[in-house]
């Protein structure tokens, strides 16, 4: 078992994925990135919150609350400094998922966008009101975006806002 991301309040993981040469990367909500590769953990304190890490197009995306952060993995080296490809500011990150198709989709800054090969290929606004959390995305069978969301309730606990099909 991994000793990882244990004894802290905001230590739970928060995001798994596998890249293009097999480790397993581990995220947790309070910003402790891992990667498991060959009986092997190294860790780094990103800080932050942790919000989603994925694997796409060779290269593995860290999305925290306030930035996306592309490292390629060839290029890891133990605990050393991450080997940084490419960071993007973003105010508040809502959800990030690799897309089946290629690309990737990420729900940040009120809008709803699919980037492929650093181009936006489709791009919503929100339909939701503000307050609401984005809870769970996944993609469809056609490779259209479902998108499920919760909202606050003033009496104590969450009430389910909707499920959001983007076609």
């Amino acid at each position: 078992s991994l000793d990882f991301g244990r004894g802290r309040r905001e230590g739970m993981l928060i995001s798994i994925c596998e890249d293009s040469t097999g480790a397993i990367w581990l995220y947790t909500r309070d910003g402790e990135l891992a990667r498991y590769q060959n009986e092997k953990v190294d860790v780094w304190n990103l800080g932050g919150k942790g919000r989603a890490v994925i694997a796409e197009n060779g290269l593995v995306w860290i999305g925290g609350d306030r930035a996306l952060i592309a490292i390629d993995p060839k290029a890891v080296r133990g605990s050393a400094p991450l080997p940084v490809v490419e960071t993007l500011p973003v105010n508040k990150l809502d959800f990030l998922l690799a897309s089946k198709t290629g690309g990737q989709w990420r729900l940040a800054d009120g809008a709803i966008q699919k980037w492929v090969e650093q181009r936006v290929e489709r791009n919503w606004v929100y339909p939701w009101p503000a307050g609401t959390i984005v809870t769970s995305a996944c993609e469809d069978e056609e490779g259209n975006l479902v998108v499920g969301t919760l909202k606050g309730n003033l009496a104590g606990g969450p009430l389910a806002e909707g499920l959001f099909l983007f076609d």
